[in-house]
Formats: structure tokens, C-alpha cells, sequence
């Protein structure tokens, strides 16, 4: 599970949902509330979350008719305007309807369509997130919630690094893998810096999160 709560300024918040069993799980009518229990996001139809892979509801799917933010689409599709899983690589759709989160503490739940089942996440800001362009993220996914809700933060924290705007519809950040090679923007070197003609070098500095280390 991954939640942007806090996104850095010019993006959308977006909540993400794993299915981390062995069966497929049928999300038609289920329900999201995010913020507040009077704004309901209902997810679709035959809405339909396999074993193994990731929803993203995000509050802007694509471009609305507000210049200064950008779209989910936009940051992490094809740059087409659109989104297409078959192309974009996993499932998304438009929560607009729900509340904006709250930047300190708030809560998002998800209840299937006869409220006999539902989970809760309560988060607080000292989880991560703190608006430079990381989300809040599940340690170890195989953790479950105790209960149907939680406060307990020991199994989140901030998406790394913090410039690449979060996992959603990725393996979380925080879950340690043997070898978790990133590069962030800042590591890149162009030389020259403004290139016109003429050969360019292009140099960056590689970093592994992982638990294993890495030979040349």
C-alpha cells in the first residue's frame, strides 16, 4: 500500500492497493473513504485486482482544468494524455470525489459493498510524506493491518528517494530487496551542461538500497 497524502506542490494525492494473495479479487462497488465519510469514491464495475498486482486511485486522472497541477497520466504514464494499462503497465482510476487529505493526520478506508468488511488506515505526519515528493509506504507488505484499522506507524515510511514522487503501481521502495538499484535526477551529470553540437558525456551516480551489495 502506498498513500501520497502530502504531494509535493503541483501534483494530486493518490492511494495505491496491493493484492498481495494468490487469487484474483473483484473491487466492483467497493468504496473509498479518504478524508471524509462525506465524499465517496465507488470503484467501478468490473473492477478487477489480480494476484499480485497494484490499483492506484488518484484524485486526477488526467489533465483537468486546473494549469498549475499535473495529472496522474502526466507523471507517470506515456505522456499521452490518456491512461491505458496495457500500455502504462497497471491499473488506475479517478478518485475525484473524495475529500483532500489532511497534511497531519487523517484516514483512508476501503469497505466492500455490503460494510461487512472494511480497513482502515489512520496515518499521522511523522510516518513520512512531508511534501518534497515522497508518499508513505508499507515496509513488508506480507505485515496485515491487526484489526480492521491502525494507527501504528512501525511498518510505514517515506517512499525513497524522495524526488521520484512515490511507487504507485511499483514494488514499495521500502521493501528491501537483494539489490534495489535508483538514480535519482540529481545524480545525472550532462558535460557540457548545455550542449549545442557537439558530444556530450553523460555521467550519474548509481545507488542500491538493497540488502546485498553490488560488484562490478
Amino acid at each position: 500500500m502506498d498513500v501520497d497524502y502530502l504531494p509535493e506542490q503541483g501534483r494530486w494525492e493518490c492511494i495505491e492497493l496491493y493484492n498481495r494473495g494468490t487469487t484474483a479479487v473483484d473491487l466492483s462497488s467497493w468504496k473509498l473513504y479518504a478524508g471524509s465519510a462525506s465524499n465517496v469514491t465507488t470503484i467501478p464495475y468490473g473492477t478487477v485486482l489480480g494476484a499480485g498486482k497494484y490499483l492506484v486511485i488518484a484524485r486526477e486522472l488526467v489533465d483537468g482544468s486546473d494549469p498549475d497541477r499535473s495529472s496522474f497520466s502526466t507523471l507517470y504514464g506515456n505522456l499521452d494524455g490518456e491512461w491505458d494499462e496495457s500500455i502504462d503497465g497497471f491499473k488506475v482510476i479517478d478518485g475525484a470525489d473524495w475529500s483532500p487529505l489532511s497534511n497531519s493526520a487523517d484516514y483512508v478506508t476501503i469497505e466492500n459493498p455490503d460494510g461487512t468488511y472494511k480497513l482502515t488506515l489512520n496515518y499521522l505526519d511523522d510516518w513520512g510524506g512531508d511534501g518534497t515528493g515522497s508518499s508513505i509506504e508499507k515496509k513488508d507488505a506480507e505485515t496485515n493491518i491487526t484489526g480492521n484499522s491502525t494507527t501504528d506507524g512501525t511498518n510505514w515510511g517515506a517512499s525513497i528517494p524522495s524526488s521520484m514522487y512515490g511507487t504507485p503501481g511499483h514494488i514499495n521502495s521500502r521493501i528491501q530487496q537483494d539489490v534495489q538499484l535508483y538514480i535519482t535526477p540529481n545524480d545525472v551529470v550532462f558535460d557540457p551542461p548545455y550542449p549545442t553540437s557537439q558530444n556530450v558525456t553523460v555521467k550519474a551516480q548509481v545507488h542500491n538500497g538493497g540488502i546485498s551489495p553490488v560488484s562490478d
